[in-house]
């Protein structure tokens, strides 16, 4: 049997219900305007350090991520 006829099934991985590949984030407000809201989101398990490494990293590339 050839590969691309039998492709590996993924139809049930965004069905109503199935949270198993969904982690909770926060948002970061990166924007450099106190008066605009621009949030990235970022996943909660990370570690205190690793946040403010990245919060510091999009707000300095705000305009690539926003």
């Amino acid at each position: 049997m050839k590969w691309y006829k039998s492709p590996i099934s993924t139809h049930d991985v965004f069905l109503e219900g199935n949270m198993s590949n969904i982690s909770k984030t926060i948002p970061i407000n990166i924007s450099r305007n106190y008066d605009v809201i621009e949030n990235v989101l970022i996943v909660v398990d990370c570690s205190k350090q690793e946040i403010e490494i990245y919060v510091g990293l999009f707000k300095y590339l705000c305009d690539v991520f926003a």
